[in-house]
C-alpha cells in the first residue's frame, strides 16, 4: 500500500481501569519500515541461535565426572549457603 492511500486509524486499549487511542499519521516513511525489519529480523535470529547454543547447550562435566557430581553438588549447596548465612550473622551479632 502507498503512503499516500494510507488512512488515519485510531486504535484504542483498555489496561485495568484506564482506557485510551492511538493515533496513526500517513505521514510515517514506509521506506523506513521496511528498512528496519531485515535488521530486527537479522538481530532476532542471532539471539535466537545465542540462546540454543550457549544458554541452553549441556553442561561440561569434566573429564572422569559423571551427572551424580552436578546431582551431589545440587544437594549439597543449599546446605553450604545456609551455614555461611548463620555463619555471618554470628559474625555482624558479635561485632555490635
Amino acid at each position: 500500500m502507498k503512503p499516500e492511500q494510507r488512512k488515519n486509524r485510531e486504535l484504542t486499549y483498555q489496561v485495568g481501569w484506564k482506557r485510551g487511542t492511538i493515533k496513526t499519521s500517513p505521514e510515517r516513511n514506509a521506506s523506513s519500515d521496511a528498512e528496519q525489519s531485515p535488521w530486527f529480523t537479522r538481530l532476532a535470529g542471532a539471539l535466537h541461535r545465542w540462546n540454543g547454543e550457549v544458554l541452553w547447550r549441556k553442561a561440561p562435566l569434566g573429564k572422569g565426572s559423571s551427572a551424580g557430581v552436578l546431582m551431589a553438588c545440587l544437594y549439597v549447596l543449599p546446605a553450604v549457603l545456609f551455614t555461611m548465612f548463620v555463619w555471618v550473622v554470628y559474625e555482624l551479632s558479635r561485632l555490635s
